[in-house]
């Protein structure tokens, strides 16, 4: 689905605008990408607080995966792949996620792996549940991660057994956690403040009388637009965004109606 949030025609007629400029090209771009990113994460701390947070995520992960994988295993502590089939009911198409989650229990020493067969390492880790309230407690303004890892906890069993299609719930759709995510995580939000203060930057580069055109596909929610459109006035030049979700659409239609 396109939604034109305005004709480039009849908008550069009606601004008299008689050209329009390109913006830098990549190479010229990034490091003005990376300055603006900077002063973002300098102004806002944003960076700091996401490397502290990031323990208390591993933790969730770690615990979560524990509590899936004993389960699988029906309480032992020693398994092989097959048992995890064989006991667990894990059906064959969905080994690529037992491999990863073994590999990721390897890796943070929560199993050894030994002649094909796994143990589980004995942990004080506290429930996955306790840790997600823990984490939402000390990093509210995360709450869009914490609810999709605290979805995936959720599911996770039903993923390992076939019953719930990971895909479905990662996918981007409106009302949806992913939605969230892109809309309020503060990575996200620092990524569209930096980017809207690089738009202001370069629109002051524009010359008199010329103007720019600018196209975000795959616009999804409208993060990115949201920061970006009102700080193109019609006499500046005209804005595109584009996706393939009709939902999306008519989301962004109804939320730009009237703008321009």
């Amino acid at each position: 689905g396109w939604l034109p949030a305005f004709s480039g025609r009849d908008l550069a007629a009606a601004s008299g605008c008689r050209c329009f400029v390109a913006l830098p090209d990549d190479a010229a771009l990034a490091p003005r990408i990376t300055a603006a990113l900077d002063a973002q994460d300098r102004a806002g701390g944003d960076r700091r607080r996401t490397q502290e947070a990031l323990p208390f995520f591993t933790a969730l992960l770690l615990s979560q995966t524990m509590e899936a994988v004993t389960l699988l295993a029906a309480g032992r502590r020693e398994f092989s792949p097959a048992d995890l089939a064989r006991h667990g009911g894990a059906p064959p198409g969905l080994v690529p996620y037992l491999d990863h989650a073994r590999r990721f229990l390897a890796r943070l020493d929560a199993a050894t792996c030994c002649g094909g067969r796994y143990r589980l390492a004995e942990n004080d880790l506290p429930p996955a549940l306790e840790l997600w309230r823990a984490a939402l407690a000390e990093f509210p303004e995360h709450v869009s991660e914490l609810a999709l890892l605290g979805q995936i906890g959720q599911d996770l069993d039903d993923i390992l057994h076939g019953r719930r299609d990971a895909a479905s719930l990662l996918a981007l759709r409106p009302g949806g956690i992913m939605e969230n995510l892109f809309r309020d995580c503060p990575r996200h939000v620092s990524g569209h403040a930096a980017a809207a203060a690089l738009f202001d930057a370069l629109l002051r580069e524009v010359p008199v009388g010329a103007a720019l055109r600018v196209l975000e596909v795959e616009a999804g929610p409208g993060g990115l637009a949201q920061s970006l459109v009102p700080r193109l006035s019609p006499a500046r030049g005209w804005f595109v965004l584009a996706d393939r979700d009709e939902q999306f659409v008519e989301q962004l239609s109804a939320r730009y109606a009237g703008l321009y």
